[in-house]
C-alpha cells in the first residue's frame, strides 16, 4: 500500500526555502507538500518537478538566479503568487499551471512554451525587458466578469475593454506566437482571443498594449488592428483609431464582436503565400513532415530548419523549389527525442517569412534502458545501456550550449566511462542517443 507524505512548510516556523545552484527540485508522487500562509519559497536555477501535490495557498514562490529554470512535470500545479528575479535569464514553463494570486515580474522573462498558464490574480510589473514570451503557442488565460466595462483590462493582461453592453463573463487568451496572414501579412509578437458570454452588437473599444521587442519587424508607424475568427488561419486588416508610440498603445472603435486581435501592418508583406497547412508525425522511420500552400508569387525556395531546444541551434534540414500543386513532404531519418520544425519561405529578392513552429516528440523504447553514476560526478561518469551498437552522449551547458560530442561502439551491459575532468564544476544536460533510445538527464560536474 502507498503512503502519502505530508511536508508542512509553517510561516511561523520557516521564512523560505532556499535552493541554492542548479537544483532539481521534485515532488514525489506520495509527497503532499504544504506551504501554505506567509511562505517564501526562494528556487535559485532550479527545476521544480511536481508529481504529487502542492499546496501553496498564501504563499509565493520565487524563481531567482541567472541559469536556467523550469516548472514541470506530470501534475498539474497550482501556485498562490509566483515572482520572477531571474537577470538576462528565462524561466521555462514546460507544464499547464495555474497562479491563483500574482504573476510577479522583476527581472528576466518567462516562456510559456506550449503550455496555458492561467491566471487568477494580476500581471504585476511586466517590461520591455521582464515579460511573457511564448512563441511556440502558450497562453495566459484570464477571466473577468465585464458588466458595461469601460477602459476595464482584465488582470492588466495588456487589453483595455469598453463597451456600454453587459458582455458577462469573458475569457481573454493572450498568445505570442507571431501571426501571419494569408497574402502575407505580418502582426507582432502578441494576440488577444476574446470570448465573452455575449458576443453581438457591442459597439466596443479596444486599447492594446505591446513591448517594442515584439513588433519585430513590422513598422511601428504603421500598426493597425488585424482580426481572425478562425484561430489565427486566416486575418483581415480592421484599420485604427489612434496609435501612441510613446504609450505603445493602439485604439480601433466600433467593434461588433470580439474573436481574435493582433495588430500588424498591411504594407509589411513579407511574402505573397498563403500557408494552410504544416503538420508533423513521428514514425517508425522518422518525424514526417507535411504542409501545404497556395498562392506561390515570387517565391524562390522553402527552407525545413529543425532545432532541438527550439531557441537559437536551428539548422537547415532540406531546401525545396516551389511545386505547381502546393504540397510538400519531408522525412527526417535522424530526429532528436523532441524536435522543432519551422519553414523558412524566401523569395526572389531575398526577403523571407518564417512558419509558426511545430514539435514532435518521440517515445522511448521501453526495450532499451540506461544508467549512470556517481551524479554529481568530479573526473567522470560512469555509464550503462542495454543497447549494442553506435552510440552519442552529448554534454550542453545549463543554457543549451554543446561542450562535449563523443561517440562510441558499445555492446550490451558495457560500462561506459566519460571524462569530466576538463569540464568546469556545474550543472550540464547529458543526452544519449542510438537508434532505439534517445534520452535526457542533468549531471553536475564537482570541484
Amino acid at each position: 500500500m502507498n503512503k502519502m507524505i505530508v511536508l508542512i512548510v509553517a510561516s511561523i516556523l520557516l521564512s523560505g526555502i532556499q535552493a541554492q545552484g542548479q537544483t532539481r527540485i521534485d515532488i514525489g508522487q506520495n509527497i503532499h507538500l504544504v506551504c501554505n500562509g506567509d511562505v517564501n519559497v526562494v528556487l535559485e536555477d532550479t527545476r521544480f518537478v511536481n508529481r504529487g501535490f502542492l499546496e501553496a495557498a498564501g504563499s509565493t514562490f520565487r524563481f531567482v538566479g541567472s541559469g536556467f529554470a523550469n516548472i514541470t512535470g506530470p501534475v498539474f500545479t497550482e501556485f498562490h503568487n509566483l515572482e520572477i528575479e531571474k537577470p538576462g535569464a528565462t524561466l521555462f514553463l514546460e507544464q499547464d499551471a495555474e497562479i491563483n494570486g500574482n504573476l510577479i515580474f522583476q527581472q528576466g522573462l518567462f516562456d510559456l512554451g506550449f503550455y496555458d498558464l492561467y491566471l487568477s490574480g494580476l500581471l504585476v510589473g511586466e517590461s520591455e525587458n521582464s515579460r511573457i514570451t511564448g512563441s511556440l503557442g502558450g497562453e495566459l488565460v484570464v477571466e473577468a466578469l465585464l458588466n458595461a466595462p469601460q477602459g476595464q483590462n482584465p488582470a492588466n493582461v495588456g487589453i483595455e475593454i469598453s463597451s456600454n453592453t453587459d458582455l458577462g463573463l469573458t475569457t481573454i487568451r493572450r498568445g505570442h506566437q507571431t501571426p501571419v496572414s494569408g497574402g502575407g501579412g505580418q502582426g507582432i509578437d502578441r494576440y488577444f482571443d476574446i470570448s465573452p458570454a455575449l458576443n453581438s452588437g457591442l459597439d466596443a473599444t479596444l486599447l492594446m498594449h505591446y513591448f517594442d521587442a515584439e513588433l519585430g519587424p513590422v513598422p511601428e508607424n504603421e500598426l493597425e488592428y488585424w482580426r481572425s475568427t478562425d484561430q489565427g488561419q486566416n486575418w483581415s486588416p480592421e484599420g485604427f483609431d489612434t496609435r501612441n508610440p510613446v504609450l505603445n498603445t493602439v485604439a480601433l472603435s466600433q467593434i461588433d464582436e470580439f474573436s481574435r486581435w493582433t495588430l500588424g501592418s498591411t504594407t509589411s508583406l513579407p511574402l505573397p503565400l498563403d500557408l494552410l497547412d504544416f503538420y508533423g508525425q513521428a514514425m517508425e522511420e522518422g518525424n514526417k513532415l507535411t504542409w501545404k500552400t497556395s498562392h506561390e508569387v515570387g517565391v524562390s525556395h522553402h527552407e525545413l530548419e529543425r532545432s532541438e531546444y527550439g531557441m537559437d541551434d536551428w539548422e537547415i534540414l532540406e531546401l525545396l523549389e516551389p511545386r505547381p500543386s502546393g504540397n510538400y513532404a519531408f522525412l527526417d531519418e535522424d530526429p532528436f527525442m523532441l524536435t522543432y520544425y519551422r519553414l523558412k519561405f524566401v523569395d526572389h529578392n531575398g526577403a523571407f517569412d518564417y512558419s509558426p513552429v511545430i514539435a514532435i516528440s518521440r517515445e522511448i523504447s521501453p526495450a532499451v534502458d540506461w544508467s549512470f553514476f556517481p551524479n554529481p560526478a568530479k573526473d567522470q561518469i560512469f555509464i550503462n545501456t542495454t543497447f549494442s551498437g553506435n552510440q552519442k552522449l552529448m554534454i550542453l551547458d545549463a543554457v543549451g550550449r554543446v561542450v562535449k560530442v563523443v561517440e562510441e561502439t558499445t555492446s550490451p551491459d558495457q560500462e561506459w566511462i566519460l571524462d569530466l575532468s576538463d569540464l568546469a564544476a556545474g550543472t550540464y544536460y547529458l543526452l544519449l542517443q542510438n537508434e532505439h533510445l534517445s534520452a535526457k538527464a542533468l549531471i553536475r560536474a564537482a570541484d
